[in-house]
């Protein structure tokens, strides 16, 4: 059963197959625990975030204490357009369940989303203290304190990157913090890493043409604008206001 949970709940498995595999469970083990979430897993992914919310909840009735069932229907609430109930849900919730750090990070991801990363950072900050090595913690606090308190950030994402060296966004974490804290070279190259694994992800190109035009490599930097600036991504205005910043050619 874990084996086709697995097949499942892969991001490169089709819907219809997916939903094949959750029958066939529902064949061999009518009874097995695994078939909502599963369901609601697959629903979410099918750009259903309605129904699968409507699943979490009816599972978090009778689970009310899960925290990671919980921390699930939150986000689907959130994708289904109703973050702000997922807030008046969470919020008592964790007030009742002090110390869990999965339900204190989904709800900074909440505050996130609506803009106030003041109020995403007192929640990511709540999960790291619960929760001191949790990588997702150390690396979402270190983003909030890039700007305000880089030696810190870089601290804290030099953590999460012992964890895990090869992720694309730990990486950016770790190397916008090294730039913003005066260590350029060793940002470029932790940028050029992030760049190339996260398959030129736009937001860690805009980084890394931050740490080329701040190591003196201002044809690089026009390169991966260039690039970024061909596409639609949050940050365009970003990307043209660094373009207009660099010497001419």
């Amino acid at each position: 059963a874990m084996a086709v949970a697995t097949r499942i709940l892969n991001a490169d498995t089709a819907i219809p197959a997916r939903r094949q595999l959750i029958e066939d469970i529902r064949r061999q083990a009518p009874d097995s625990p695994m078939i909502e979430p599963l369901q609601a897993q697959t629903l979410l992914d099918a750009g259903r975030p309605d129904k699968a919310a409507e699943l979490y909840q009816a599972m978090h009735a009778r689970r009310p204490d899960d925290g990671l069932l919980f921390a699930r229907l939150l986000k689907a609430l959130s994708a289904a357009g109703e973050a702000e109930r997922a807030l008046a849900l969470g919020e008592p919730w964790i007030e009742a369940h002090p110390g869990n750090a999965g339900v204190a990070l989904t709800l900074g991801d909440l505050y996130a989303v609506k803009g106030d990363m003041a109020g995403a950072g007192d929640w990511y900050r709540k999960a790291l203290q619960w929760a001191p090595d949790n990588l997702v913690a150390l690396n979402n606090v270190a983003v909030i304190l890039t700007d305000s308190d880089p030696r810190q950030a870089v601290a804290l994402a030099e953590r999460a990157y012992a964890q895990a060296p090869r992720e694309p966004q730990v990486l950016d974490t770790y190397g916008a913090a090294l730039l913003a804290a005066g260590d350029t070279e060793q940002a470029r190259k932790l940028l050029t890493e992030a760049y190339g694994l996260s398959g030129q992800d736009p937001a860690i190109g805009l980084n890394l043409a931050r740490a080329l035009a701040a190591a003196g490599e201002p044809g690089r930097a026009r390169e991966i604008l260039g690039l970024l600036l061909a596409r639609d991504f949050p940050q365009q205005a970003e990307a043209r206001a660094l373009l207009r910043e660099l010497p001419a050619p």
